[in-house]
């Protein structure tokens, strides 16, 4: 790593965060500053927070070998946590069920930190991936012509495209594209022909 790096606020990817960033990237910028540790609380009286400075004001104190060694120690808290959470979401060799048991059941706030923060950054991975796909979905004039059910059925089945959480389908399907919903007055007739 560069001196810059090392004695600025390295976030893995940039070092700064650019101006014209997206929300996703400024929230994904924040949470890997706090990843870092390069923040500094201000409290009241009562001990409660009140101001948080993250970034380079925060970091000024670390440089050099420290710098090196904290970038180094969370980088594979990270790496780790995301190695635990795909085996949790993928399952894993049966072998290794005993030692997974083990780590699960020893597991300290720093382990639930640490998975705190992986999936905090997915989530801003979903964030972008909803950013792109909204508007790309119609309003169908359900209101009053299908049933309560079907329109639960349908907000859940949105929320999922939007969330990313439609992958499943299409692996199976070899990875098919789902079907866009640009054709309002097409699908709402062939909503309106399954009334509630």
């Amino acid at each position: 790593m560069s001196e810059d790096i090392v004695g600025s606020w390295w976030t893995g990817n940039e070092v700064r965060l650019p101006p014209e960033a997206e929300l996703n990237e400024t929230l994904r910028w924040l949470i890997s500053q706090l990843n870092l540790g390069f923040f500094d609380s201000i409290r009241n009286e009562q001990g409660q927070t009140t101001t948080v400075v993250i970034g380079e004001m925060a970091a000024q104190e670390s440089a050099g070998a420290d710098a090196t060694q904290r970038w180094t120690g969370r980088n594979f808290a990270l790496n780790f946590a995301r190695v635990l959470a795909a085996a949790r979401e993928k399952g894993i060799e049966p072998e290794h069920v005993e030692m997974a048991d083990r780590m699960r059941f020893v597991a300290d706030e720093n382990g639930y930190m640490n998975t705190e923060f992986h999936y905090a950054l997915e989530l801003m991975t979903i964030l972008k991936g909803i950013r792109r796909r909204t508007f790309e979905l119609t309003n169908l004039p359900l209101i009053g012509h299908a049933s309560p059910e079907l329109v639960t059925l349908l907000q859940e089945a949105t929320r999922s495209h939007l969330f990313g959480l439609h992958t499943a389908l299409q692996h199976r399907e070899g990875r098919r594209s789902p079907r866009r919903r640009s054709k309002a007055g097409a699908r709402s007739a062939e909503w309106q022909s399954h009334p509630g």
